[in-house]
């Protein structure tokens, strides 16, 4: 995910949830309250690892359903956590193979995103066909990329 507006998180910090959860870009949002500071602790992180093994040995189908944010939000329901769904489609764009050709980011589109399985090279080429992926001749850059390798 990278944000492309200062305010991009500014409606996630809604005191009337624990918790935003955004399903395509697998991002959790989890505000500092006496609720979730109860409920996040080491045991609920075990929990959710019992339940993505237990996911993951079963060779599920639905791989969105080991990510670690549906897992929590999952666990958490029924928790006393208020919890938000957010539709980031509305505000976000994805720079996935559905994407391919637009080349700029409309008005009140906040951050761009990509699934985590797709390539590096995708990445950079989407970002730069974007303006957003710029290493200057001092190797400063306009935008970062965390990934496993």
């Amino acid at each position: 995910m990278l944000p492309v507006s200062a305010d991009v998180f500014a409606f996630m910090n809604v005191f009337s949830y624990d918790i935003s959860y955004m399903k395509n870009s697998e991002f959790l949002f989890v505000r500092s309250s006496p609720t979730t500071a109860k409920i996040w602790v080491e045991k609920f992180i075990y929990k959710i690892a019992i339940v993505a093994k237990s996911l993951l040995d079963s060779n599920s189908r639905h791989k969105e359903q080991t990510h670690f944010g549906h897992l929590a939000v999952n666990t958490l329901e029924g928790n006393s956590v208020r919890i938000r769904r957010v539709d980031e489609l509305s505000f976000a764009l994805d720079i996935g193979v559905d994407s391919a050709s637009q080349t700029a980011i409309r008005d009140g589109q906040k951050m761009v995103y990509w699934s985590s399985e797709m390539s590096l090279d995708l990445i950079q080429k989407r970002l730069g066909d974007m303006g957003m992926w710029v290493v200057d001749g001092d190797n400063s850059c306009t935008s970062v990329i965390c990934h496993q390798s």
